[in-house]
């Protein structure tokens, strides 16, 4: 229970590097393997973690206090991320005439037996989609790594929500006794791994910094993909939604922003 904590709080990333979807190891501040209290405890992607342990050089720098004012640094931006996501989805469904089901309650609670509520979200998702890209765009066109990388990950976010809220019009349990999110999220890990294998296929460190961008961007693609393919899935039967049209709309986000 304490590592789902701390890895939910962290969005499973290291604290120092801040770059997504590593691999990962928990790291004790105090060098004391057994004390677990989630105080002493900071994820760390596997070469961060080397680095702290090392003597000399990155490991002298990177102190207990440090390390501490990483992890609560990182927190707080993972934790507005979340929230920018969510206001940005929130602002987008505000107007709509039809309940939208939360991942608790799910559509079938809610007794949803028609399409309506379903299709007037679907209708909002090229709009949420744009104003996502239209807050990274600033970020991407900065030529700052560092920058270009969270613009992708504040999209990705945005994605993550909405896919999140499409599955709640799936049946309960639909995802093998997993949570939408957490089955979301190790899919968007897999895709971090294939892609960061495609980038790198001479090893971990040999693409240079420009990887963790190319990387976010194949995901953030991959994500694009996934809701348009969950949006055909839960439309399929619907004779009031032209899917094609739909398609079209979200498609050209891109290119218009």
């Amino acid at each position: 229970m304490i590592v789902a904590q701390i890895m939910y709080r962290t969005d499973r990333t290291c604290c120092v590097c801040t770059e997504a979807w590593q691999d990962i190891q928990i790291h004790h501040i105090d060098g004391d393997p057994s004390n677990n209290n989630v105080s002493n405890l900071v994820v760390l992607c596997l070469q961060c973690h080397s680095n702290v342990h090392q003597k000399g050089g990155f490991g002298r720098k990177i102190n207990k206090e440090t390390l501490i004012y990483h992890r609560e640094q990182w927190i707080k931006r993972v934790a507005k991320r979340r929230e920018e996501a969510d206001n940005i989805t929130a602002l987008q469904m505000a107007g709509l005439s039809y309940p939208i089901p939360t991942t608790k309650q799910g559509a079938e609670e809610m007794n949803i037996n028609n399409n309506k509520a379903l299709l007037a979200y679907v209708e909002t998702l090229p709009n949420i989609l744009k104003y996502a890209y239209d807050k990274a765009r600033p970020m991407w066109d900065s030529g700052i790594t560092a920058d270009m990388n969270q613009g992708a990950y504040d999209v990705i976010d945005v994605l993550i929500h909405i896919l999140i809220h499409l599955s709640s019009w799936l049946p309960q349990n639909h995802f093998d006794g997993m949570s939408a999110e957490e089955h979301f999220r190790n899919y968007i890990q897999s895709r971090y791994a294939w892609h960061r294998a495609l980038a790198e296929p001479d090893g971990i460190g040999s693409g240079g910094t420009i990887v963790g961008t190319l990387v976010a961007g194949g995901v953030l693609a991959d994500l694009e993909n996934a809701v348009s393919e969950l949006v055909y899935a839960l439309t399929i039967e619907s004779e009031d939604f032209e899917f094609d049209k739909w398609q079209r709309a979200w498609k050209e986000v891109e290119t218009i922003c």
